[in-house]
Parts: C-alpha cells; structure tokens; sequence
C-alpha cells in the first residue's frame, strides 16, 4: 500500500483501533504525520517506509496511545522522525529513523516511550534524541551517531532513562 498526498496525516489510529500494518508499506509526502497515533490508539507497524512528510513520521500522542513499531525505516521528514507527546507511550524496535529536518527522537509533555533493541538514530539536522518538558522513556541499546547537534539531549524537566546505548558523533 502507498499512503501519500494526504490533507493531514497519512494513516490516523485512534479509539483503540489497533491495525497490523506490516511489508513495505509506505508513507510519505502527506501534509501531516505519516502515521499518526492518538485518543488510545495502538496497532502494530513492521518493516514499513515513512518518509517525506510535513509533521513527524510518526507522532504518538494522548494517554494509552500505544503502538509498537518494530524494524521500519523513518527518514527524510521535514519535522521529527517520531514524535511522543501528551502523555503517549509506544515501543520502538529495530527501526532506523534518519535525516530528518528537527529531532530524530523527540519526547515531551507526559511522553513515555520505550526505544529499545537497536533502533539506529543518525544524520539529523538536529539532534538524535532530544527529551524535554516533562518528556521521560526509556531508551536501552540504541545506536545514536552523526547527528548535527548533540546524539543525546535532556533539557528543561526531561527524565529519561537510559542504558546500553552507543552515542557517537
């Protein structure tokens, strides 16, 4: 399936729908998110490309959003590659989220995600990870490198927990 040329994002999860979108799918070119998690969505993304969107590739946001994303290639967007925010959650495996215009990673307001089992995070703009206002997760095992500004940054109020990753310039 191609999903692009959207208004707003180019798939939207929402009320505890929970699809499995998994081999190659693609996402790009939308106006939005490509794919977009809220109001207690879930779901489960495998092997799929998210790339060239307006808003992040893919932004989980609201309490009990929590999709599970595992070995997709997220790049080229013209915001942040993930974006969790208001209090979303999500668990993010083996992807490989680059070269993107802000932050690779960005978490904030309430945000919890866990970014585990070597996801690669590289060639930003900005920085790889960047966890701020009141932004936590935990982040285990990545691999973070050459990214424009730091490959790891925690500012105001951000709360991360981190272990085992390799950050490098």
């Amino acid at each position: 399936n191609k999903c692009s040329f959207n208004k707003g994002a180019g798939m939207r999860v929402s009320a505890a729908g929970h699809p499995r979108v998994c081999g190659a799918n693609e996402f790009f070119s939308n106006v939005g998110a490509g794919v977009l998690v809220l109001q207690a969505g879930l779901g489960d993304f495998e092997e799929n490309i998210i790339f060239s969107n307006g808003g992040a590739g893919v932004e989980v946001r609201d309490a009990g959003s929590d999709p599970k994303l595992r070995a997709n290639t997220i790049k080229d967007g013209k915001s942040q590659g993930v974006f969790v925010h208001g209090c979303g959650l999500g668990r993010f495996e083996e992807n490989d989220v680059f070269a993107n215009v802000a932050a690779g990673v960005e978490v904030t307001t309430e945000g919890h995600p866990v970014f585990c089992n070597s996801n690669l995070i590289h060639d930003g703009c900005l920085s790889g990870v960047l966890v701020h206002d009141s932004g936590r997760g935990v982040y285990d095992n990545n691999e973070v490198y050459n990214n424009a500004c730091a490959g790891f940054e925690v500012a105001t109020g951000g709360a991360p927990t981190a272990s085992g990753n390799l950050i490098r310039s």
